[in-house]
This record gives structure tokens, sequence and C-alpha cells, in this order.
């Protein structure tokens, strides 16, 4: 097959790394980058993305990158001029990273969609990116010939909130969005930990953008319960955040609590080491890569009941209520109470978690690249 693809929302931005859409669109590129399907590749990409070496030498990709300059200019791209560029290339199909995807071309059309969230959760968003997100889901799910993505909890919800056919939607589970390992103590000790608080005490380890969806407003109030125990909190800042710094600063706990803001990957890889649990207690996720991260990495979880983390985490996860902050403590307390459990959950976890990987994402997502163009 010779594949289109739209790929202008691909950041190699540091400080963009965390968000799951972000990592979903790298971690595809690497694995087309790296293992030969038989296909051949035509990308799109924004000029001012730094491609790696290796990316650029791929035999069967040509990269094209455009100067795009505003928002505009990348809709033009996304809307029409890929799929116009597609054709005169010669191409079988054109595929989106994210949502957006040419209008009148011809040629089958695929495109990756996290979640439901703009129109299932609208209050979580400033009202621009709302209307933004929400126009961009629904158009995607009515033009694609097939919508990837990545948990059965989305499928159900995009076709419940979008009126996308269930028949339409396929899922492609994600990997771990970092290079996560489960660290000796040398490569434990030959990781900087420049910039990190002490990381030799108990510490409860979350990490995400921050935003309401992500509950750390709850995480918050949990962890006053939670005795003799520290709270880092690594992520960017995100959108209506106000109520978390309002809350720490008036939590008993607050001299417990450490924003980390940005940190390296492989700060992030000693993070999920030296944590005695790894937090997630999201009101609701579309897939929820730290959990699958921390669990590669052989960090206990704590995380929600809800969406697509049970999917995740399986049984090897010690799971909340994220609407009470009690339920949340009362986790941490569970996991934290009981070392022999705690190392058993785990080891289990990280066996388990050996299912997801990149490659079998891709290899799905060539499969459903197939059933578009009806080969």
């Amino acid at each position: 097959m010779r594949i289109a693809i739209s790929a202008f929302l691909f950041t190699t931005e540091a400080g963009k790394r965390y968000a799951g859409v972000g990592r979903n669109m790298a971690r595809n590129l690497e694995e087309i980058v790296r293992k030969d399907r038989g296909d051949t590749y035509h990308i799109f990409v924004n000029q001012g993305v730094e491609l790696p070496e290796s990316w650029q030498s791929c035999p069967w990709i040509t990269w094209h990158p455009i100067e795009i300059k505003g928002v505009a200019q990348r809709l033009y791209w996304e809307h029409y001029r890929v799929g116009k560029e597609a054709k005169r290339l010669g191409c079988d199909l054109v595929h989106s990273l994210f949502a957006n995807l040419p209008y009148a071309c011809s040629l089958p059309k695929t495109t990756v969609i996290h979640d439901a969230f703009p129109r299932t959760h609208s209050s979580w968003y400033t009202t621009r990116n709302r209307l933004i997100l929400d126009w961009m889901t629904a158009t995607g799910c009515r033009v694609a010939t097939r919508v990837v993505t990545v948990s059965e909890f989305s499928k159900r919800e995009l076709s419940r909130a979008y009126g996308a056919s269930m028949a339409k939607i396929d899922v492609c589970f994600n990997g771990p969005g970092n290079d996560v390992s489960d660290l000796d103590q040398a490569g434990i000790a030959a990781i900087s930990r420049e910039g990190l608080p002490d990381l030799d005490v108990p510490f409860v380890f979350t990490v995400s953008t921050l935003e309401p969806r992500k509950n750390l407003v709850g995480l918050v109030q949990a962890i006053a319960s939670v005795p003799d125990v520290k709270l880092y909190i690594a992520g960017a800042k995100g959108w209506l955040n106000s109520d978390l710094a309002s809350m720490v600063e008036n939590s008993p706990a607050k001299d417990r609590i450490v924003f980390l803001g940005y940190v390296s990957d492989e700060q992030l890889n000693l993070l999920l080491n030296k944590c005695t649990v790894f937090t997630l207690v999201s009101y609701v996720e579309g897939f929820g890569i730290p959990v699958l991260e921390a669990m590669v990495a052989g960090a206990p979880v704590v995380t929600s009941q809800t969406s697509s983390l049970p999917e995740v985490a399986g049984e090897w996860a010690f799971y909340c209520d994220p609407e009470k902050p009690e339920s949340i403590a009362n986790a941490l307390l569970s996991a934290l109470g009981d070392a022999d459990n705690l190392s058993r959950m785990a080891k289990g976890g990280q066996e388990y978690a050996a299912r997801y990987s990149w490659e079998s994402c891709v290899d799905s997502l060539h499969d459903v690249f197939r059933k578009a163009i009806g080969r």
C-alpha cells in the first residue's frame, strides 16, 4: 500500500511529551520507521519539526515538511491539500494522526480519535477548546472510512456521542508512551536527580497535564488522609486549574506536596522506579498511558475504577472511585499497608503490561488500512 499521513499536529517540543495524544503520534511514527511492513509512506509534517536522522533516512518513507503559518493554513492542508497531494502521488489511502481529514478527497480515509470528551465532558474545556475539538471529532467520525481509537471504552463512547457506527470503529491499543523499564541499582544510580526532590523517602507519584479531568484536586484532598508519604506531581500546565492551586495552599498536607513540572524521559523512568505507589485517579481516560508505563517499570498502581482504566490495568491495580476523595485515600492506604501484597501486585502488573506494545498497535493499524481500502 501507498499511504499518505497527515501529521501536522505532531511535535517534538519537550514540554508536550506528557499528553497521550502527542505520545501516540510519536510512537506510531517511530514504529512505522522501525519496521518495514511492505508499505510506502508520504508523511506531511510541519516544517519546524526536528526529525531524527534515522527517520529522515528511512527508505520506505518520503517526508514532506510544509511551512505552516498559523491555524488557518494548517486547516487548509489538513482538510484539502493533503488529499490533493495524496492523489497526485498515487496513494491508496489518507490517514490522519488526529481527527482532521480532507473532506472532498475520494480516497479511503482513516483517522485516530482518542475519546469523545469534548461532547461527553464539555465542562472540562475552555469554550474555545471545546468547540474546536468537538468539531474536529464530529468531522473525523463523519468523513473517515474507518475510525481508529485506543480502547473499547472510547469505541463505545464515540458511537454513543457522535453517532459513528460501532462497525466502523477499530481499536488499536496504545503501548507505553516513554522508554520505561524496571531499572537495577546501577541504572537508578546513573540517572541525574538534578532538580528532583528526595527520592529515598516514601512517596506517591503521578504524572499528567494539570487539567480538571485528571482530578488532581481529589488526589490532593485524599493525600491529607494518608500520613507519612509525600506526593510528587509531574506534568505540564493545562487549563482551568486554579482550584488545584487553592486546594494545595489550604491543604494540611501542603508541605508534603511537590510540583515537579517538566521532567526528562530519564527522570520520569527514575521516578516510576523509585515511587512507593503510582497513582492516576482521573475522572475518565481514553486509555491511560501513564498507568501502563508505571506497570512496565514495576510500580504498584492506584487508579480509578472508571472508563478505560480497568482495561489497561486489569486485576493488577488498587481501584478507587475518583468522585470520592475518601475512596482514593482508602485505596492508597490499602496499597501502602501491605508490603507483600504491594510487591505481588507490582510483579503481576508488570507481566500483564507486556501485552501492550507499539509494534502490535501499528500492526493493528496496518490491518485497518487494508480494511479501509478493501484488501
